[in-house]
């Protein structure tokens, strides 16, 4: 499946482009783990939110499950 890439002023969050933002944190979890924090915290930052609830919300534990 080919997945559409957001639009220059569109971020991608679990919110506005699921598919797309599970894939790339996926990804990053395997090939580059210790980016996953920045990844998270920039997502939040995106989002407007906090880095803890973007876990509660978005990445029920484990984290690790949909790795």
């Amino acid at each position: 499946m080919i997945t559409m890439l957001p639009t220059k002023g569109t971020p991608v969050t679990p919110i506005t482009n699921p598919e797309l933002w599970y894939q790339w944190y996926i990804t990053l979890s395997e090939d580059a783990p210790e980016l996953c924090d920045q990844f998270i915290e920039e997502t939040a930052a995106k989002m407007e939110i906090t880095v803890d609830y973007l876990y509660d919300e978005f990445l029920p534990p484990p984290y690790s499950a949909l790795v």
